[in-house]
């Protein structure tokens, strides 16, 4: 999940968690089992440990990730138990009949939406394919993930994001055809760039598509406009030196060792030396034998 996704995940979240509305933090119906609170915090867990922001780049939601992480601890253990739930029931208003809004996650992805007849609600279901997509794409899943983000975009076709990381899946995705993948990852790869060109992972997934198809101009290209918009881009640093090593561009030389002292002993060729000294204490012992 990328770290804009997070930092607005965290913002939506916390405006719930504000309200203490258990059920909205959770993303959940008022009617949801046990099995659905108890899925619906460890998939937000995951994303949202303190740990976890701190890992993205996001360490200056550390502290608001912390109350929020410990309002979502708060929403599981009231949900998950009986007596707490009734007595919290009693809080809350009762809740609304289904409509754009109020649809659980489960609804929402086994619904088929029409954006045309109910925008809200397709844009709330294209969230939920999408972090189900980002999701398998930590895990390798590039086949699920791309059935997931295919979804995203058929439910909000406006978000350059769902468009980019499709083209991403489709690319890592090695059960389709090398030529057919290159082809259809092309599509929405440009299309993501050209409708959000200061995203710098945008060109950075295009340049490792130009790797592959062997366009090395056009792969530096996109991998220094990344470097401009993001300076400690981690990848595309490692893209640009192994690039620079294959066109022949000479690495940074060693330090060069210092010669020997005169009268130290000689390296050893197998490139082994005696720990601690033994080597001339050994020496010592072996010229006692000849003197005796």
């Amino acid at each position: 999940m990328a770290a804009s996704d997070i930092r607005k995940l965290v913002e939506e979240k916390a405006d719930a968690a504000d309200r203490q509305d258990w059920f909205a933090l959770l993303g959940i119906g008022h009617q949801a089992s046990k099995p659905e609170v108890q899925k619906a915090y460890f998939d937000l867990a995951k994303v949202l440990h303190p740990d976890k922001l701190s890992k993205q780049d996001l360490g200056d939601l550390r502290e608001r990730g912390a109350r929020l992480f410990k309002d979502l601890s708060e929403a599981y253990n009231t949900l998950m138990d009986a007596a707490r739930r009734e007595a919290y029931m009693k809080t809350v208003p009762p809740a609304p009949p289904p409509s754009a809004g109020s649809r659980t996650t489960q609804e929402l992805v086994r619904a088929e939406v029409d954006p045309a007849r109910d925008e809200a609600a397709a844009k709330e279901a294209a969230k939920i394919f999408y972090h189900r997509g980002m999701m398998m794409m930590k895990k390798g899943g590039y086949e699920e993930a791309q059935t997931y983000l295919v979804r995203a975009l058929a439910s909000d076709a406006d978000n350059p994001r769902y468009e980019l990381q499709l083209g991403w899946a489709i690319f890592q995705n090695e059960k389709i055809p090398e030529r057919r993948r290159l082809t259809e990852s092309k599509v929405h790869l440009e299309s993501a760039l050209r409708t959000d060109g200061e995203n710098p992972q945008a060109h950075y997934y295009m340049a490792r598509w130009c790797k592959a198809r062997g366009e090395t101009d056009r792969c530096r290209q996109h991998l220094e406009r990344a470097l401009d918009l993001r300076g400690n881009y981690i990848e595309v640093q490692r893209e640009l030196r192994l690039l620079d090593m294959r066109e022949g561009k000479a690495p940074t030389p060693a330090p060069s060792k210092a010669a020997p002292k005169k009268g130290s002993p000689p390296p050893d060729p197998g490139g082994s030396r005696w720990p601690f000294g033994l080597d001339k204490l050994f020496k010592k012992g072996n010229a006692k034998g000849k003197r005796g």
